[in-house]
């Protein structure tokens, strides 16, 4: 009967992440489309940071391969996902017990912050699920050697984050050296089989530029007020409240590594970054209240997937969504409109193959994946994705495509909002020196006319 009990919720929890993953959002314009092509282009042997751009590490792309040995489909990458999911509450079980299974109600309530892009495959799940399993064996006291190999690949899964992750550890250096050098030792064969990879693909330097030099471009150009904004002060409280425990030398350790896992936020204080902090932070919550009881699982289930459907019916306003096809999108959720305008725009693409076209749209990943052709280097075009000062960068190659036809997106580059990403500087360069010579869709394409 136990393990009766056990593979249905290990099964529901498999669904759950699925259907959230495939129903709740088009990720034609999202960071799950981007993390899909990275991995995409890697499948495809293309070269992370020489032939595309990333500002992240490489581990979260090659754990992300593993779904491509079986197919390009994006659901076979979302099945892929939901097995993560799965061990993910695996460890949070090991850690938690019961409780833990509030977090799939709170997944599912938008407010004070929407959970449910947590969920999504990519780096920042994968550092998740890495930081969840590091918490298990320090508090399982697991060996130092393979700590330190998983601290080497947080670090390798967000630079910025891993880095701070390292600092619990320090503690050790003067208690106990023999502990820490261990540690130490498990980061440092990390390190060297990146290095290897690094020298072997050629790619050392444009990771140097992209992943630690570009930081600072990215910090710069991704930093909006913070006076006014909700979940910066939304994350402010959750941290004073970690300092406040830190402070009472109460599990110092485990507090000292969610008060790490606080820089996920920085430099986007927004509701996706604040919220996968507010997600780990709901670690804390669980380490002080008693266990529920199995039952509390089945209600916690049910309970979600009310919240979660009853939603989702309100968004579409009680009626069913529009769900089409793409090659590798077998499932996609998106309006007749948007199909139609995707159509129009990959009609062109095939009536003219002959032709250099770059897209310096937010979906530009999307086109390239069902039209099985290459990520490139213009296809993530967000503040801060190219190097240090990488918008200088972009310009430069732009102007050395002489014959290059450019696709814009006008509801993108006529966007107002502060917060957005998109690298607007590059648009104008095309707008203010080229010249519109078609339309397809809501598409238009530029080129420059002598």
């Amino acid at each position: 009967m136990e393990k009766i009990y056990r593979s249905s919720k290990y099964l529901f929890l498999f669904l759950f992440c699925f259907v959230v993953c495939t129903f709740t959002y088009s990720i034609i314009t999202s960071d799950a489309i981007w993390n899909f092509g990275f991995s995409y282009a890697i499948s495809r042997g293309e070269v992370p940071y020489v032939d595309f751009n990333m500002i992240v590490p490489p581990f979260s792309p090659f754990v992300y391969l593993i779904p491509f040995l079986f197919s390009n489909s994006y659901v076979v990458y979302l099945l892929f996902q939901s097995i993560l999911f799965v061990v993910l509450f695996y460890f949070l079980e090991k850690l938690f017990g019961n409780k833990v299974y509030l977090l799939l109600i709170l997944l599912v309530i938008p407010i004070p912050s929407p959970l449910i892009p947590i969920i999504f495959p990519g780096y920042n799940f994968l550092l998740i699920l890495l930081f969840t399993f590091l918490l298990y064996l320090e508090k399982r006291r697991a060996n130092d050697y393979l700590i330190g190999i998983l601290l080497g690949l947080c670090i390798f899964t967000k630079q910025s984050v891993g880095m701070f992750l390292l600092l619990p550890s320090f503690y050790y250096l003067f208690k106990d050296r023999k502990k820490f050098f261990k540690r130490c030792i498990g980061i440092l064969i990390v390190c060297l089989l990146f290095l290897g990879y690094f020298l072997l693909s050629g790619c050392l330097m444009e990771f140097l530029d992209y992943c630690v030099l570009g930081m600072f471009d990215f910090q710069s150009k991704n930093q909006s007020s913070i006076f006014t904004n909700f979940y910066f002060w939304l994350w402010l409280s959750l941290v004073l409240v970690l300092i406040y425990f830190l402070i009472k030398k109460n599990n110092k350790l485990f507090t000292s590594y969610l008060l790490c896992f606080s820089t996920i936020s920085y430099p986007l204080f927004d509701h996706y970054h604040v919220g996968l902090f507010l997600f780990v932070f709901c670690y804390l919550v669980f380490s002080r209240i008693s266990d529920f009881r199995s039952k509390f699982t089945v209600f916690c289930f049910v309970f979600s997937s009310i919240i979660y459907f009853t939603f989702m019916m309100v968004c579409h306003q009680f009626q069913i969504p529009y769900i089409t096809s793409f090659p590798n999108f077998e499932i996609l959720k998106i309006s007749k409109e948007t199909e139609e305008n995707i159509v129009s725009l990959s009609n062109y693409l095939n009536q003219n193959k002959d032709k250099n076209i770059i897209f310096l749209t937010n979906d530009a990943y999307f086109f390239k994946i069902i039209n099985h052709l290459d990520i490139t280097y213009f296809d993530l075009l967000n503040y801060g994705n190219h190097g240090y000062h990488g918008t200088e960068k972009i310009l430069k190659k732009i102007k050395k495509e002489c014959d290059a036809y450019f696709v814009l997106s006008p509801s993108e580059y006529q966007r107002v909002d502060v917060d957005n990403q998109f690298n607007m500087d590059v648009v104008n360069y095309i707008l203010e020196n080229y010249q519109l010579i078609d339309e397809e869709g809501d598409y238009e394409i530029y080129k420059k006319v002598s």
